[in-house]
Formats: structure tokens, sequence, C-alpha cells
């Protein structure tokens, strides 16, 4: 039976989203569409194209990024299957609050691998935590180099924080046990599995494991970034583009923090026009920015999930 298992939403989530429609509707009322789509009717199409077929590819690589981490868990599965999962959970994610819908991978690897359920959560979250922690390290330094210029001390302890929380994500039993109470709370059946299975899979995930998955990660942040560069190019937006990854991922870091949204926009959008304006690019080019990056990445892999959650269809008779 193919099914969402999502439980009732929690108040806060609830919140989150209401706060979003708002933003959404603020937001709206305060654009000028036409100016907006003349300026996306006037850009070089070939490279919001070349935004878009990005997308698939940048699924792609965080696929293979799942498989490494199962692969030194000692779980066999196919990138063709990874690829498939990523996809729907994405699907899921983008249409569930808060973005749960991503840890239905976890529910698709245990009903088709028969591996416990604590195993497969694990992988899910090690990934999660991983592409956090790339976020707030890029995003710290984007604020950095925004606010103060470049500095590498930042990056020596960012770098050093990094590497602390990863061990004690791995490796704290406190912290395994805070983790899955706070997923009980938004994922039903989370509760029945074991912590022993939960912890076993944490533990099977070394160094090499953890250095191979950031590498891939890198390899991911920079193919994001450069669709958003393409976008940059085709509006004739010019800015250099370590500069515009500094910054992309700085409104998205904002948007982990005050996660706001609604249909695809929110604060990540916001806090990039802004950015965009003080740096004396045009508000109505930055908005047009919004708007076509929307359109190559959320919606090409909304329909690339809807299409995959389809074709995979979940089965779940476990308890």
């Amino acid at each position: 039976m193919q099914g969402v298992f999502i439980s009732p939403v929690k108040r806060r989530i609830l919140f989150w989203k209401a706060v979003g429609v708002i933003f959404f509707i603020v937001l709206i009322s305060r654009i000028s569409w036409e100016d907006t789509l003349q300026i996306a009717s006037n850009s070089r199409p070939v490279y919001f194209i070349l935004a878009g077929l990005l997308e698939p590819a940048r699924f792609i690589i965080e696929a293979l990024r799942w498989k490494t981490i199962l692969y030194f868990q000692r779980i066999k599965y196919s990138l063709k299957n990874a690829f498939l999962v990523l996809l729907a959970s994405s699907y899921l994610g983008h249409i569930t609050p808060g973005r749960v819908g991503n840890f239905i991978r976890a529910f698709y690897l245990s009903s088709d691998t028969d591996v416990p359920l604590g195993m497969a959560f694990s992988s899910v979250l090690v990934e999660k935590y991983l592409e956090l922690a790339l976020t707030l390290f890029w995003g710290m330094w984007g604020a950095v180099v925004y606010l103060s210029g470049l500095h590498l001390v930042y990056m020596v302890c960012m770098g050093f924080f990094i590497l602390v929380s990863l061990f004690y994500f791995l490796y704290s039993p406190k912290f395994h046990r805070r983790l899955l109470k706070i997923s009980e709370r938004i994922i039903p059946k989370v509760q029945s599995l074991k912590i022993e299975n939960f912890q076993k899979g944490l533990r099977l995930i070394d160094l090499n494991a953890t250095f191979i998955a950031l590498a891939i990660s890198m390899f991911s942040f920079f193919v994001f970034a450069i669709q958003g560069y393409l976008i940059t190019i085709a509006l004739n937006i010019h800015i250099g583009f370590f500069n515009f990854a500094l910054i992309f991922y700085l409104s998205k870091m904002i948007s982990r923090l005050i996660p706001v949204s609604f249909s695809g926009w929110g604060s990540k959008d916001v806090s990039l026009i802004l950015i965009f304006k003080n740096l004396g690019i045009d508000g109505k080019s930055a908005f047009a920015f919004t708007v076509l990056f929307l359109f190559s990445s959320y919606f090409v892999s909304l329909i690339l999930g809807f299409w995959a959650w389809e074709r995979k269809v979940l089965i779940w008779q476990k308890d």
C-alpha cells in the first residue's frame, strides 16, 4: 500500500506554514510582476535550460553519497534504487510540513533490503547531518565575507567545530537517544525501531566513510551553486562565482534557521534578494533570479520526484 507515513503535524510546524502563507502573500503584493517577467523574457534561455538539466545530475551525485554511506554500513543497494528513492523522498519533502517526508527513505531502504529500520534511519540522519554541517560552514563563511571580508581563521575554526560535532553525532549514545525522541514527535513508527540498530549503523561509519561522503557532498554543493550561477549569467547579473556561492549558501543557511516557505518561496529567496540589492544588483533582477531558479530546481525536482514516487511504490508491512 502506497502512503505517506507522517504523523499529525505539530503546532510549531503549522505555525511556520501559516507564517509562510502570510509571508508569500506579502511578498507577491510588493512585486512588479510585469517588470519581472520582462527581465525573465530577455534572459538567455540556454543557461536556464542548462541549470535545469543539472538538477537530475545533482540528485545522482547525492544518490552516490547515500550509496557510499550504505556501502560502509554493509548494506547493498543499487545506485538506481538510491536515485529513485532520493527523488521520491524529495517530492514528499516538498509537499510535507517541515520536509519530514525526506525521511521516507529509511522505510524504502528497510522494505527493499530487510535491514532493521534503525540502521536504515541512521544512514539518512548521517546524510542530513553532513548536508546541514556543510550548509552552516559555507553559510557562515558567506556571512563573514559579506560582513567583514575573508578570514582564513574562520575556516580553521569552523572546520574544527564540524569535526568535533561529527564525532559527537556518531559516537554519543546520549545524543542518539535525543535524536530519536525528537524524531518520534514527527515521524510515526520511528518509536518502534531499536536504538541498538541505530547506533550500530552509526558505528559502522568510520573516518574513511565520513571524508568520502563529505567530498561527494562538496561536489553536490558545487553543482547546486553552478545551477544558481548559470541563472545569473542568463540574467546578465555580474557577480563572481565564488562570491555568489558564498551568498547563495548564506541564504540557504538562513532558510534552515528560519524555515518559512510557501510553494518553494521563502526566507532563502528574501535574504538573497536583500543581499543582492545591498551589492548594487537591481531588485527586479534579483527577484527574477529567484523566479527562474525556482523553475530550474524546485519545479524540476518536484516533477522528477512525482515520477519516481509513482514508479517506485512503497510497501510497508513491518511493525
